[in-house]
């Protein structure tokens, strides 16, 4: 079996573009900080209200039933004692209907691996 390929990484330096290809992000009320090692601008901080990173849909971004690994590092301000929101979702606009990958909701630190 070959060795997968990497079909995006967003190391979140000071943006949302996608280092591994075309996929870039536009991010919304998004502060660049402090990443893991101390890294600069290596993490996003999210409000826990109205942040967000859009990445439009792409051919690459559908992984159908195939088995695949999304890698995402968080951390939270505070203890999770609140309910669950989207981390991770994938919206389909013909269907109208969402997927959610990851729930969660409060302020976090947030560097997608």
């Amino acid at each position: 079996m070959p060795a997968p390929e990497l079909t995006a990484h967003w190391s979140l330096n000071g943006n949302a573009d996608d280092a591994a290809g075309q996929n870039h992000g536009l991010a919304q009320n998004i502060q660049y900080t402090e990443g893991p090692g101390g890294a600069s601008n290596g993490a996003a901080a999210f409000n826990g209200l109205d942040s967000l990173i859009r990445v439009n849909d792409s051919n690459v971004l559908n992984f159908g039933d195939s088995d695949f690994t999304i890698s995402v590092r968080i951390k939270c301000d505070l203890p999770m004692r609140s309910v669950f929101d989207d981390i991770l979702s994938k919206y389909d606009p013909v269907r109208r209907r969402c997927r959610h990958k990851v729930r969660r909701k409060l302020p976090c630190l947030m560097e997608i691996l």
